[in-house]
């Protein structure tokens, strides 16, 4: 029984070769693609769907940030849900100056937010957002704060206004070894 499948095994194997071998043979490797262009500031839609004002140079938690306000840039017209969203929305955001991350976020809604053409929800201007970044073992950007207090209309219906707040801590940094065992099938 043994052999009769080597047999098989084998007769599988030489006709999968002789079908490769046919399509190799048919058509030639394709070219590579040419090498994508690097992206470029310009073509950003978040940095285009607002007018940045660059403040000053400040220091959060000894990292030098720079402070920059914005505004809705009424001349775009966003594709992207986030831009959409920029342009009912003025804040302010701080940048580190080593690495280009946000290291904080505040963003005010200065005119009413719709999702569903209105039907499904409205964020009313005056709602307001929090968001705060840190730098853990001079690695990586990591989530500190959130603080958020929205003022909504759910299917035209129910008004709510609501505030959250969260706070991460205690981020450590862990080492995984994974080692992968194969076996051979069990008999029956």
């Amino acid at each position: 029984q043994d052999s009769k499948q080597e047999e098989e095994i084998g007769k599988v194997e030489r006709d999968r070769a002789k079908a490769m071998a046919r399509s190799a043979k048919a058509k030639p490797n394709p070219a590579p693609p040419p090498p994508r262009p690097a992206p470029r500031m310009e073509d950003s839609e978040i940095l285009n769907a607002a007018d940045f004002q660059l403040l000053r140079r400040e220091s959060i938690d000894g990292h030098p940030v720079i402070l920059l306000s914005f505004k809705p840039n009424l001349a775009y017209k966003p594709r992207g849900d986030i831009a959409k969203m920029l342009q009912h929305a003025t804040g302010h955001v701080w940048v580190s100056e080593s690495d280009y991350e946000l290291v904080k976020l505040e963003a005010q809604v200065i005119d009413t937010i719709s999702f569903g053409m209105g039907i499904l929800g409205r964020v009313q201007p005056g709602s307001r957002g929090a968001f705060e970044w840190r730098k853990i073992n001079d690695e990586i950007w990591l989530p500190l704060r959130e603080d958020f207090t929205a003022k909504a209309r759910i299917l035209l219906v129910k008004g709510m206004h609501m505030r959250e707040v969260h706070e991460y801590s205690e981020h450590k940094k862990y080492s995984v070894n994974t080692e992968v065992q194969f076996q051979a099938p069990v008999e029956k």
